[in-house]
């Protein structure tokens, strides 16, 4: 009982690693792109629906909404994972991914909106102190 030996052809290593062999690092962006599924949006009703930012975004694509983390943002259609909003800070809109964002008043937010308020008190009062 036993293998029989096996011989390996000129380009076959045996499962065995070379060192001087490099598999090339693949350094290419990610690319994000629309949910296809969501060719209906739902606008959103008339009463203003706002959301809180979870985590900041840097806008991709021309017709995205860049935000940072705590900024507030009016939802004005939802397309699947991809909504459009206005900041209510810049007034811009554009689509953003809702996976980064929260409703407001929702213990979703309640964290961020006392990160926000806290950051903004704490500059205020360098500002002051050190005037």
């Amino acid at each position: 009982m036993g293998c029989k030996k096996s011989k390996l052809n000129g380009d076959q290593n045996g499962g065995a690693l070379e060192g001087n062999k490099h598999q090339p690092v693949r350094t290419d962006q990610t690319v994000y792109v629309r949910d296809p599924t969501s060719y209906k949006p739902h606008i959103v009703s008339k009463k203003e629906k706002i959301a809180i930012a979870l985590y900041p975004y840097d806008a991709i694509h021309a017709d995205d909404l860049g935000f940072k983390k705590g900024e507030k943002l009016n939802i004005l259609e939802e397309h699947g994972e991809w909504w459009k909003a206005r900041s209510l800070t810049t007034r811009k809109e554009g689509f953003i991914p809702s996976n980064y964002v929260a409703e407001a008043d929702t213990m979703e937010t309640e964290d961020v909106t006392i990160y926000v308020f806290i950051f903004e008190h704490f500059i205020f009062f360098i500002l002051v102190c050190f005037d």
